[in-house]
């Protein structure tokens, strides 16, 4: 099943080179990654683009993961990626859905229905 990423992969590359963004985690990187007479800022976790373009970016950003959540609800549906994420935060092996519940806020998934999969889930286990 495809992911949230995999609806974002090929449109973030096209977002960093809009706002001359990149991903570096050491000075080396940066240095290597960067270009000349441009300032950029840091947005944490490794990203830098341009400085003074954080507004645009960031509407840019969102709607490019509105456009992914929609096309990810669209070809797997609520309950597979309810599943997905129930699976991915080890939910079955610690009975706490938190992590889930928090992961598919912006889905528009509510906890009574990640609550209502995880239960018919678990009962297919119980036998």
């Amino acid at each position: 099943m495809k992911t949230l990423s995999t609806y974002t992969e090929k449109k973030i590359n096209v977002l960093l080179a809009k706002y001359n963004g990149f991903f570096a985690f050491s000075q080396s990187q940066i240095d290597e990654a960067k270009k000349q007479d441009i300032k950029y800022v840091s947005r944490g976790g490794g990203l830098y683009h341009e400085a003074g373009k954080q507004k645009e970016f960031d509407a840019d950003y969102e709607l490019m993961i509105k456009e992914a959540i929609q096309q990810d609800l669209k070809e797997n549906g609520k309950e597979a990626i309810i599943k997905r994420a129930l699976t991915n935060y080890e939910s079955y092996y610690t009975c706490d859905i938190s992590d889930a519940v928090e992961s598919l806020k912006d889905y528009g998934i509510t906890k009574e229905e990640i609550q209502a999969v995880f239960r018919v889930e678990l009962s297919k286990h119980d036998d």
